[in-house]
């Protein structure tokens, strides 16, 4: 419409933009070549340090920010990398005094959206950059709001292929691909794989009965208990009408009974509530330690057959496993309430430290437990899986960690470990409560065992993405043995590589070695992460990682937990 005679044309909205830069000549060079006359206009609200400029971007909002990379509280990439964390939403531009390919090659991959000189600046060149990046980072946005959605309607749509509708466990298909992983893993790291059959004893009378429509909230109902009664790492699917299967990933034989103990009487004392009754069962069980060879659900389901008929043929309501074993008492679990009420445990250090010259860098604080039965993580972390505590645990001992990384100089960082379901049960906030008391978030580094993340590495991408945005690195440990996981590297993108011991002893004296510790470096190189190498213990070991271009490092040569 044209506009009435006299009237204004409307005037489009400024591009509002943050200037983080602290040489005041530059700061009025660049006020005065944006305040001039021409389209669009643009607002510009100077800082001097990345701190002023997150305080800046929490009070109002902008629509770019222009970034020098030589500030008093940040310099290089440092700087980038902070704001991107703290507001990724916000496009950036960096702006520096040096024309340097490679630092603009990694100020892009780091998250910047342009790189400009300051040299030879112009109004018109200026805007453009702005203009640019903020439509890069909208059509970014569109794109991660499409690719969001396609996402989710593809889990959608898998989750129909894998999972039960009644009961929302896994069906046979599901449970088949997550056997088939297993047995792959069990075989690389040598570990046990335990699997059991839950059979509820006269299931019919209750079809026949009261009806299939109270059967089926029956079935949702014993779901339910599998699922409180389990520990995070286990899995269990609905394999027939009245049937499931339950498989039990890194488990000795004896545990595995202890587990099909507590499932069994978590089922027995499971009523349903149907308006003003309430219907229970019973269940039998029948575990099995799991061949390698084993392939198929099938063949499971054979194996555990017979030794579900052993506690039908018993009386039912009991748990039979293979080779005659019996069930433990679990009196490790009192053991751990004893440590949990009395405080029982205690943070140990031990130092990280730049291989070529023996500097330390920072210090890993690690969990001891004071216990002769449960001393060691090994023994409390697992005790805490099959009492229901590991969060409860986990999350103790990585407060104690942040307490005793208080005492450290302010030039070394603090690296503590976390478990996943600890990341996903625990907000980062309140994960970090103590951080900002006993020390910047910045120097710390939460590591995640690669051994403990299990299936799709998705599920921590929301935990590990709000640890970032309060500065704090990731570091994947146990990296190169066992279930090492190019898509857990690739998709959690870690700050730190962490290589396993197994892949560092005795690098020195085997070149088959030494080439898959080479292909790692590679990787985390592509990542632009760095690499700590584990369990360090001879000099010529040492010599070959300084050799093979390795920064940091850990080891009894280096020093001892203590």
């Amino acid at each position: 419409m044209t506009p009435a005679p006299g009237d204004s044309p409307a005037q489009p909205d400024p591009i509002r933009v943050l200037l983080v830069e602290d040489h005041l000549g530059d700061v009025e060079l660049l006020i005065a070549l944006l305040a001039s006359r021409g389209a669009p206009r643009v607002d510009l609200t100077p800082v001097r340090t990345v701190a002023d400029a997150q305080r800046a971007l929490l009070d109002a909002e902008f629509d770019v920010l222009l970034l020098d990379l030589d500030l008093p509280d940040a310099s290089g990439l440092a700087g980038l990398m902070r704001l991107c964390a703290s507001s990724p939403l916000v496009p950036i531009v960096v702006l520096t005094g040096v024309d340097d390919a490679e630092l603009a090659r990694r100020a892009l991959a780091r998250g910047a959206q342009d790189y400009l000189s300051k040299h030879n600046l112009t109004r018109e060149g200026l805007v453009r950059a702005l203009s640019y990046a903020i439509q890069r980072q909208r059509v970014k946005a569109e794109l991660e709001s499409v690719s969001d959605q396609l996402r989710e309607a593809n889990s959608r749509l898998a989750k129909l292929a894998l999972i039960d509708p009644l009961t929302d466990l896994l069906n046979r298909r599901g449970l088949q691909q997550v056997l088939t992983r297993e047995i792959h893993w069990a075989r690389r790291d040598g570990s046990e794989l335990i699997v059991f059959l839950i059979d509820l004893d006269d299931f019919k009378r209750i079809n026949d009965g009261l009806g299939h429509a109270v059967g089926d909230v029956v079935l949702q109902g014993i779901a339910g208990a599998l699922r409180e009664s389990l520990r995070t790492t286990d899995y269990v699917a609905r394999i027939g009408g009245d049937e499931f299967l339950v498989l039990l990933p890194q488990t000795r034989l004896a545990e595995g009974m202890k587990v099909a103990e507590k499932v069994r009487r978590s089922v027995a004392g499971s009523l349903v509530a149907l308006g003003e009754r309430s219907v229970g069962v019973t269940a039998s069980v029948g575990v099995v330690q799991v061949a390698h060879p084993t392939a198929s659900i099938d063949e499971l389901l054979r194996q555990c057959q017979m030794e579900l008929q052993s506690s039908k043929r018993a009386g039912k309501n009991r748990v039979s496993a293979s080779g005659g074993a019996t069930v433990e008492q679990a009196s490790q679990h009192e053991e751990l309430e004893r440590l949990w009420r009395s405080n029982g445990f205690r943070a140990v250090r031990q130092p990280v430290v730049e291989l070529a010259t023996g500097r330390r860098v920072g210090y890993e604080f690690l969990s001891r437990a004071l216990s002769e039965d449960l001393g060691q993580p090994a023994d409390f972390f697992r005790q805490s899986y099959e009492s229901n505590m590991l969060t409860l645990v986990d999350h103790h001992c990585f407060e104690l960690g942040l307490s005793a990384a208080a005492e450290l100089p302010r030039d070394q960082d603090a690296h503590l470990n976390l478990f996943p379901s600890t990341m996903i049960d625990v907000p980062a906030e309140h994960l970090l409560d103590g951080a900002g008391r006993a020390l910047e978030p910045a120097r710390l580094c939460i590591e995640i065992s690669e051994s403990q993340i299990i299936g799709d590495p998705s599920y921590l991408s929301a935990p590990v993405a709000a640890l970032r945005r309060h500065g704090v690195r990731i570091a994947i440990d146990d990296v190169g043995f066992g279930r090492s996981s190019l898509e857990s590297l690739m998709m959690l993108e870690p700050d730190i590589i962490k290589i396993d011991r197994r892949r560092v002893h005795g690098v020195s004296q085997c070149r088959d070695q030494q080439r898959s510790l080479e292909r790692l470096l590679r990787v985390a190189a592509s990542l632009e992460a760095g690499v700590v190498a584990e369990g360090i213990e001879t000099e010529e070991d040492l010599a070959t990682l300084v050799d093979m271009g390795v920064a940091l490092g850990q080891g009894y040569l280096l020093g001892r937990p203590n």
